[in-house]
This record gives C-alpha cells, structure tokens and sequence, in this order.
C-alpha cells in the first residue's frame, strides 16, 4: 500500500486538561494496551495488574474527552461488555487556528512547460493561475426541440477535482447550464 494513498484517523486535543490527562503513566498504558487490540476493562485491569475500578476511571475519562471511543458492545456470561478502542494517533491543536495551504505547484503537472496538459488547458488558465472559463453541464430539466433531459454533472464534479489540484478557484461561479449559455 502506498503512503501517500493511505488515511489516518487522528483525534485533536483542544483542552490542555485532556493532554495531562493523557500523560499519566496508567492511562498511558491503558491507551498502549487498547492499540494493540480492543478490549473491555477488566480485561485491561488484569492485565496491568490494577484494579478494576481505576481501569473503569481512566476510561471514563478518556471516553469522555473522546481518546478513547465504544469500538462494539459483546455479550459474555449474560453481561454487556462494553469493547474500547482508542485512536492511532494523536496531535495536539493550538488556538491560533488554520491557515491556508498552497496549491500544488503547477511544476508538478506542467513538467518544462511543453505537457500535453498545459497545452490543453492555455485557454483557460490567467497570468495569476486561475480558472478562467465555464464549466457547461446539460441541464436536468426536459429542454430543446427533443425534450431531452442531461445527466452529465457527474462528470462535471470529477473535472472539477481534476482541475482543483493545480487551477486556483475564480472568484465567480464558473458553472453554467447549457440552456443559460448564449453565443458571445
């Protein structure tokens, strides 16, 4: 499998509390053991060598600021086991917020300027990078001399995640049906 196809699902910490949380030596080991493989609690206690009841405390806390989530729930011996699971990853999120991102540099698709791609789209691309036409799609409702109806903004949509990996968004809307489009 290729990593640069691959997802990992993360959980952000927002609040400092949950951080210290996390950093105590027994819930430490509870999440370790709960990477490995999903477990319920006791399982967990008998494995550490705690009891129960502590196990029961850490993962009430962690569940609660969201660490840890409810993987499935089992039935043993008459009584609903709850099974935890916990995220692979963990990151730590300041209140400064997003900031954008750069597009992919066009270098990456028009290799020395003579790509078939550049070719193609020279029409539709400014000075600055930005789309510069119109996207037509047929339009849904019975048109025309025919009464025909399209069912093409499927491909619209895959065009345009195509395009957005290295054209800059214009600032108007750059969709248009074809029963809005007149001759200029």
């Amino acid at each position: 499998m290729e990593k640069s196809k691959c997802l990992r699902i993360s959980r952000f910490l927002r609040i400092h509390r949950m951080l210290k949380m996390i950093l105590n030596r027994t819930t430490w080991k509870i999440l370790s053991m709960l990477y490995e493989k999903e477990k319920y609690p006791l399982e967990v206690a008998r494995a550490l060598g705690v009891h129960e009841q502590k196990v029961y405390y850490h993962m009430r806390k962690l569940l609660k600021a969201g660490v840890v989530i409810l993987a499935r729930q089992e039935e043993r011996k008459g009584l609903l086991l709850n099974i935890k699971g916990n995220y692979p990853a963990f990151g730590i999120e300041f209140p400064q917020g997003y900031k954008p991102i750069e597009r992919l540099p066009s270098s990456l698709l028009f290799i020395g300027g003579h790509s078939p791609v550049r070719k193609f789209f020279s029409e539709f691309i400014d000075q600055h990078g930005i789309f510069n036409g119109k996207i037509i799609v047929g339009s849904p409702i019975p048109h025309g001399s025919f009464r025909t109806s399209a069912r093409d903004d499927h491909y619209a949509s895959h065009l345009a995640f195509f395009l957005g990996q290295f054209i800059k968004m214009p600032a108007d809307f750059s969709v248009k049906l074809d029963v809005d489009v007149k001759v200029e």
